[in-house]
């Protein structure tokens, strides 16, 4: 048996008027469904019996799969012959890879001085073809009483506005001009198919022709798309109904044949177009689609089905959380409870935390770690930009205890008992994970693994005095190729800073640790720290001051990757590839040539020109300067850093662990050297912006 979806369209007669009803079913139903063999019909929700089902003579038109979508949009154009459709649902970005325009007309099969075929898209002629021929759906018409209905279709692909979206005027159709003469326009739908880079990969299926319904003995019809093969999981699917001589106004008589209406509400007597998002309705796998349309007595005609659908086992918006997690939870994880999406990319973030002392981050500076990530320059397939990360506290934040903060409640985030030290230094220099993976083990969810970074509030890291005061560390890797593919785990450790780290500092902190767990480094393209025109969190010149751009100061990853030579700097040029003013940071030259080692950091407000040499001038000469202060003379590469973060956390997001796993099985211990160690005395160094000397 095949388990099919079943899509119903139900017309009831009410006191002479059509109610349009309709419900999704599936159940396994063999394919031998017909007028001739009723008794293998199935049987709908609570024991409501289906009609023997007649196959429609809708055709396939097009069938493409691609990265993108369809969208359709239609106009009743009753006794007008024009019409207007807007368009502005297709996403932003995307190409129209096809366009048909479907339009209906009852009457004769000739009338002199009319073109049935022959209209105008935005002032330019179409021509189309004739794709089916209905019965009169009980619609007379004066003179020529029940006469026929022709179903058009015109390839308008060449006549889209670019980009998909606008107004598209009709114009010169055939038509008369009551609801009773001859031709009888319904209307016309426009349906775009398009592509996107970052879309989904997508399967798009027009069917079109023209069956009517009813017309005195009732009558179900069933369209079968088959091939669908969507796996042991379902990814997105919708399908739009479009339908001739449907009327509004409809009571409910006769009750639909299943328990979950998705089509209702026929707005007018025209042509009809209802686009259902049948996600959420289906039940997986499922292999073919059954739509039915039907009606008692009066009719209507059926001239066009679309239909998309695509895997639950694709990742379409590159977050690494599979579409299907993302539409219907996983293990018990409820992810569209918690606000994914498969089209908008995800992150997903549980933060434990010591309460000896308040380590945490209050609640509007959680907030504002949202804020950076939504405003990312990142692209979606839905056609915004943004990232949307979910931390989980438990809904508590500086000042304020466990379930308090909703939106920072997922379930998770858990006070721990305060640690002086969280973990400790090994025989070679690094940090051992060993407590952190225990607290891990013990306070996270294994259900979470693959889909939540872990990080913990700490106090302090170990009892070397060479690691008192750092920041916070990534359980990020070496050699650097496994570096670049990042982590799930870190944590932020300001307890022996003064105030325990500001708000402000504590939020640098956690954006720079869980860089790192997203591949990104404290050089951009390498680790070299210091770099002055590279504009990020994950530079130590800015992780705890932040990054000013235009009057403005914030936290951000870089948005561009400008490259300097420190052998020959151009202080009349600014920083090629930066717009805008800055504030930006570097190293002198030593002032005094007895004194290398005594280097001044300058933070000055920069936009076309830079005193690169620290003597007060603006030179045309080139300049020669250790900018970053290794005792060298280099060419400083950086990095785009929202172009090259990495949502799989070293192949920790994505993969969920085996039947039975535990998280301690699952994160082999792991020794890293320390990848996010501001130190508080840095930090006295580089974090105020008041502490250093300001060039306006």
């Amino acid at each position: 048996m095949k388990a099919l979806l079943r899509i119903f369209v139900a017309l009831v007669i009410a006191a002479g008027m059509l109610i349009p009803q309709a419900a999704v079913f599936a159940q396994d139903m063999g394919p031998t469904c017909t007028d001739q063999n009723p008794a293998d019909c199935p049987e709908g929700g609570e024991g409501a019996g289906v009609e023997a089902q007649a196959a429609t003579n809708l055709k396939l038109a097009y069938s493409k799969t691609l990265k993108g979508g369809y969208v359709a949009h239609g106009v009743n154009m009753r006794a007008t012959g024009s019409g207007t459709i807007i368009v502005d649902d297709v996403p932003a970005g995307a190409k129209v890879v096809k366009a048909y325009l479907l339009w209906s007309i009852t009457g004769p099969a000739k009338m002199a001085g009319y073109y049935y075929n022959k209209g105008k898209i935005n002032g330019v002629n179409i021509t189309a073809s004739l794709v089916g021929t209905g019965s009169n759906p009980r619609w007379p018409l004066n003179d020529y009483g029940l006469a026929p209905i022709y179903a058009f279709r015109a390839d308008v692909t060449g006549r889209m506005i670019k980009g998909g979206n606008g107004t598209y005027n009709l114009s010169g159709f055939a038509s008369g001009t009551t609801e009773s003469t001859a031709p009888l326009l319904d209307g016309a739908t426009l349906i775009i198919v398009y592509s996107q880079t970052e879309g989904p990969l997508t399967t798009v299926k027009i069917y079109t022709g023209a069956t009517t319904t009813g017309g005195g003995k009732p009558q179900n019809l069933h369209l079968t798309v088959t091939g669908i093969n969507t796996g042991e999981i379902s990814g997105m699917s919708q399908a739009t109904f479009i339908v001739a001589h449907g009327q509004s106004g409809m009571t409910d008589q006769g009750g639909s044949f299943f328990d979950a209406n998705v089509v209702s509400d026929w707005s007018g007597n025209g042509l009809d177009v209802r686009t259902v998002d049948l996600t959420s309705l289906i039940t997986p796998p499922e292999n073919d689609f059954w739509f039915t349309v039907s009606s008692d007595v009066d009719g209507v005609t059926w001239i066009g089905q679309v239909v998309s659908y695509s895997s639950g086992n694709q990742d379409s918006d590159g977050d690494k959380l599979k579409d299907a997690w993302e539409l219907f939870g996983i293990n018990g994880v409820d992810l569209p409870g918690f606000g994914a999406d498969p089209l908008h990319k995800d992150l997903f973030i549980e933060a434990d935390y010591m309460t000896g002392h308040d380590h945490l981050l209050d609640r509007t500076h959680l907030q504002d770690i949202v804020n950076v990530f939504a405003n990312a320059p990142v692209n979606n397939p839905d056609g915004t930009t943004g990232i949307n990360i979910h931390i989980d506290t438990g809904g508590a934040a500086f000042g304020q205890p466990a379930g308090t903060y909703a939106e920072f409640d997922l379930g998770g985030g858990n006070g721990l008992v305060e640690d002086a030290t969280l973990g400790a230094e090994t025989d070679y220099g690094d940090y051992d994970w060993t407590e952190f993976q225990e607290i891990k083990n013990a306070n996270f969810d294994a259900d979470r693994l693959g889909i939540f970074h872990y990080m913990i509030f700490a106090h302090d890291l170990t009892e070397n005095p060479d690691w008192w005061g750092i920041s916070g560390i990534s359980r990020n890797g070496w050699p650097d190729s496994t570096f670049a593919k990042g982590a799930t785990d870190f944590i932020v450790s300001m307890g022996t800073w003064d105030e325990m780290g500001t708000q402000d500092e504590r939020e640098g902190t956690f954006i720079h640790e869980l860089g790192h767990n997203l591949g990104l480094r404290h050089g951009g393209n390498d680790h070299m720290n210091y770099k002055p025109q590279y504009f990020s969190v994950m530079n130590y010149f800015y992780q705890t001051a932040g990054i000013y751009r235009d009057g403005t100061w914030f936290y951000d990853y870089s948005r561009e990757a400008p490259t300097i030579s420190e052998t020959a700097l151009n202080e009349m040029a600014g920083i090629p590839g930066v717009t805008g003013r800055r504030a930006m940071r570097w190293f002198c030259p030593p002032a005094d040539p007895n004194h290398p080692e005594i280097r001044n950091v300058v933070f000055y407000y920069i936009d076309s020109m830079i005193d690169w040499d620290c003597d007060g001038w603006a030179e045309s000469s080139k300049q020669r300067v250790d900018t970053n202060g290794d005792w060298k003379f280099s060419s400083l590469k950086t990095q785009n850093n929202w172009a090259s973060i990495t949502f799989a956390g070293g192949g920790g997001i994505g993969t969920l662990p085996a039947a039975g796993m535990s998280s301690h099985s699952l994160n082999a211990l792991m020794v890293t050297r320390p990848t996010g160690c501001l130190t508080n005395e840095d930090a006295a160094e580089f974090s105020g912006r008041d502490l250093l000397p300001v060039k306006p």
